[in-house]
């Protein structure tokens, strides 16, 4: 087994901006990317190792075909930990293994995660030594009738498909623990001449003996501008978890303004004892309000705002899900190229890779949970399913792009209504409860909170015209890279809302809802990405909100919480 030595890079926080000295104080990440060795654990296999990279899929050659493996993989890694990252907290993170994925170090069982999109986070301190260290992954993608997707019209890809990272934190840090989220939560409130912001800072404090800790939150603009500062300190009296809230007004803001102008500031967190600066942590934030009008649409920053968008799902030929940098990069340039200002990113979690790259851009975007097609009444599904959305919700929270989190996609099975209706009491419940914890009595209600269902965008997610992701496994076929180019012009004329050649108009209409539009327009099995339009003018919603009581949507066509 090859042995690779963990390189730690302290990661660069802009240190020109800090007041005060914080040489060795910068958390400490390194990629756990090379030199894994992986087993396919099928029935028949015999103890066959190979070296693989992570990010990894076991499905890369066989996932468009309809008998693609779904079962069990062994991940192994080994570990070099020297005495001085023993005087640190030290955890492993992994941005996804789908879909379920059991943790060993040493022999010693660490922890499990359900769910084969979002990040989930474990603290190995306890189970790490100096020296070499074993690290075993045990991944699943088998079918199980507790984690979702049930149904779908897409392969469910095995395996580390996402980076590994390994992380020192000082004894007392900001938490990576909270959801696999930065632990850093901004929430706003826009005006004209001002912004209002409330940041969240969740501690975990590892320091027996220390009386006070104070957050220091500095916001600067994209010159590097200072613009606000606020800080806050309280006794710790024995805590091992903190919540600090530090409240700050940003006057005349430049506001996150879609396509037009995303303009994007910084949020800098320190934790400190004292003048003593313990932990750090940058949290990129847009300002911007939005809001959704019966008449006038969807309202961006107090005007209306036509979005026009896609579907993007995250894979390739030959790749599957274990997708590079380079062609999230692409994929964002494809969809810019078309003209479209908004994505739906189908039909789960997708990488916090993306969702920066859509920040940066400019997109608006409707973020959903793996729920397709079917639920079942169990508890362990119900769990499953409020912990992927307590999790989509806290790891991408700061992210100004997304307006919306999906709770779920053309439901046709299952017990709907209940689902939803406890999805919904988990999309309400804010983030002041404290570290880890996944359920409580104490719930802070969003303001101006409304619900969305697909339909209320027009049937645009419906007129799927699919220029992306790995089509269901039907039947082999080739792939041609240059069908997707050939059908841009046509692709870009149906987001303006043209006719093409067969009469076929980019605006809703029932004849092209659902999966109508596929045959004719399918690139293979390259679909990585559905064009349709946002048309939220032509939806009465509203009045649906008034005569449902506050909620709208159409709990078997998707459902969707327009968030604050």
């Amino acid at each position: 087994m090859n042995v690779l030595k963990v390189r730690l890079v302290a990661l660069a926080m802009f240190c020109a901006c800090l007041s005060v000295p914080v040489a060795g104080q910068l958390r400490q990440q390194s990629f756990l990317s090379e030199k894994w060795d992986f087993r396919l654990d099928r029935d028949e296999a015999e103890d066959v190792w190979e070296q693989v990279d992570v990010p990894h899929t076991w499905n890369a050659k066989d996932g468009t075909s309809p008998d693609y493996y779904r079962g069990d993989g062994t991940y192994r890694y080994t570990l070099s930990v020297s005495p001085a990252m023993m005087k640190k907290r030290i955890f492993l993170r992994f941005e996804a293994a789908s879909q379920k994925a059991e943790v060993k170090l040493n022999g010693q069982e660490v922890g499990e995660h359900v769910g084969g999109f979002n990040a989930f986070c474990f603290e190995i301190t306890p189970y790490v030594h100096s020296g070499e260290n074993l690290l075993e992954v045990i991944v699943s993608n088998r079918k199980e009738l507790n984690i979702a997707p049930l149904e779908g019209d897409f392969t469910v890809f095995g395996g580390i498909y996402r980076p590994v990272s390994l992380l020192l934190l000082p004894k007392a840090c900001i938490t990576p623990l909270d959801y696999a989220s930065s632990g850093v939560y901004v929430s706003q409130q826009v005006g004209e001449r001002r912004a209002d912001l409330s940041v969240v800072t969740k501690v975990d404090n590892g320091l027996k003996r220390v009386k006070e800790l104070s957050v220091k939150t500095d916001v600067f603009d994209a010159a590097g501008k200072l613009v606000a500062t606020a800080t806050t300190s309280q006794a710790t009296e024995g805590q091992a978890r903190l919540d600090f809230t530090n409240r700050l007004t940003v006057d005349n803001p430049m506001l996150w303004d879609g396509r037009k102008s995303p303009y994007l500031y910084r949020v800098f967190v320190e934790l400190k004892r004292g003048k003593e600066v313990l932990d750090t942590l940058s949290q990129y934030v847009g300002l911007r309000s939005f809001r959704v009008d019966a008449e006038k649409g969807f309202i961006l920053n107090g005007k209306p705002y036509k979005i026009k968008g896609v579907n993007r799902h995250q894979d390739r030929p030959d790749k599957g899900w274990a997708i590079s940098s380079a062609d999230h990069r692409e994929d964002m340039s494809l969809i810019k190229e078309i003209g479209a200002n908004g994505i739906r990113l189908a039909h789960y979690p997708h990488s916090d890779e993306f969702y920066t790259l859509c920040d940066r851009e400019g997109m608006l975007v409707w973020a959903e949970i793996p729920l397709v097609g079917k639920a079942l009444d169990t508890p362990e599904f119900t769990e499953n399913m409020k912990t992927e959305l307590t999790e989509l919700i806290r790891q991408n929270f700061n992210h100004p792009s997304i307006f919306c989190w999906s709770l779920c996609n053309e439901l046709s099975k299952g017990d709907v209504k209940g689902l939803i209706s406890e999805l919904n009491d988990v999309s309400h419940r804010g983030v002041g409860r404290k570290c880890g914890e996944t359920s409580g009595k104490r719930r802070a209600r969003h303001h101006g909170v409304q619900h969305l269902s697909r339909m209320v965008l027009g049937g645009a997610f419906g007129n799927e015209i699919h220029i992306g992701a790995v089509e269901p496994p039907v039947r082999k076929q080739g792939y041609r890279r240059e069908r997707v180019w050939s059908r841009r012009k046509r692709v870009a004329s149906l987001a303006d809302g043209k006719e093409d050649a067969e009469g076929r108009r980019g605006v809703p209409s029932r004849r092209m809802a659902g999966h109508g539009a596929r045959t004719d327009l399918r690139c293979h099995q390259a679909q990585r990405f559905r064009v349709g339009l946002f048309r939220l003018e032509h939806v009465r919603f509203c009045q649906r909100v008034a005569q449902r009581g506050g909620y709208a949507g159409d709990e078997r066509q998707g459902a969707g919480l327009l968030r604050p």
